[in-house]
């Protein structure tokens, strides 16, 4: 697949992001409710005690998995529209940055900082998880954010240039079971559709992780929660969506059904058994190469 552009991901994000924002706006929620752009997960297996159903809920049980400092300096890659941020925020003392391509997502995360009263404590910035990232962190958190590296090994190893010798780094992402689902049709259609190059399978994330001195401390499979629709429906449904792009005049309304047509792409992998929802928690395991 050809190199994508940041400006073409910036672009999705900013496309979807104002679809979404507008979308919630209908509901008309309180300041920090709806913010949440990740899966509605289905209930867990009591036995598994996973997140709640829904995606509220996801947040909070995020947090079990931390060793919070007195007053830690946090990092959301990816962050969206804050909702990982206010949600710990309101329950947590700390500092928390969030990072994002999108100019529309932080904005819209500024202005709800502000009605929620926590502007003197949430910060996001406009920059890439590649690029060099400013300060060091007590937690780095990842919720479907790090699909869009193109070099997981190089994300890892900056990423935990960022974080001190007990820090805590928190991965929640889609993982390819093994290299051939690459080949798959629906691959070569999520990753064209979200304007992304390569699809990281759970190897290639325990592969950066070591090379990057990160040490693996939890890892738990969520994948039983991610709901996901039944094959056949999907096809057609996903077929529908290419027709009425072919129909669609405006570029930023192609990049909305875009992000659709990915979403199916990537439930028609789930449906397949061939991705698995994984979260990763890990450590600094020894100082980081130059």
């Amino acid at each position: 697949m050809a190199e994508v552009s940041e400006r073409e991901l910036t672009g999705l994000y900013d496309s979807l992001s104002r679809f979404q924002w507008w979308r919630r706006r209908w509901s008309r929620p309180s300041p920090g409710a709806g913010l949440e752009l990740h899966k509605r997960l289905n209930a867990p297996d009591s036995s598994k005690g996973g997140p709640a159903a829904g995606t509220a809920a996801l947040h909070g049980w995020l947090l079990q998995w931390v060793s919070w400092p007195a007053r830690p300096k946090v990092l959301d890659i990816g962050c969206g529209f804050g909702a990982t941020i206010f949600s710990w925020a309101r329950q947590r003392s700390g500092e928390f940055v969030g990072l994002s391509l999108s100019g529309y997502q932080l904005a819209r995360a500024n202005e709800q900082a502000r009605q929620l009263g926590l502007a003197d404590r949430c910060d996001f910035r406009t920059q890439s998880y590649d690029q060099p990232i400013d300060g060091h962190y007590d937690v780095v958190v990842s919720v479907e954010s790090l699909f869009h590296a193109p070099e997981i090994s190089h994300t890892m190893t900056n990423l935990r240039r960022s974080m001190t010798a007990g820090s805590t780094l928190m991965l929640l992402e889609d993982m390819a079971t093994d290299s051939q689902v690459r080949q798959r049709p629906e691959a070569r259609q999520l990753l064209q559709a979200w304007s992304t190059q390569s699809l990281h399978t759970r190897e290639d994330y325990h592969r950066a992780l070591a090379g990057a001195s990160l040490e693996v401390m939890e890892e738990i499979d969520l994948t039983a929660q991610v709901p996901h629709g039944d094959p056949e429906p999907l096809t057609r449904s996903s077929e529908r969506i290419e027709r009425w792009k072919r129909w669609t005049p405006s570029r930023a309304g192609r990049r909305i059904l875009d992000a659709f047509a990915g979403g199916m792409a990537l439930e028609q992998l789930y449906a397949a058994d061939t991705m698995r929802y994984v979260l990763i928690v890990a450590r600094p395991s020894g100082s980081l190469n130059p």
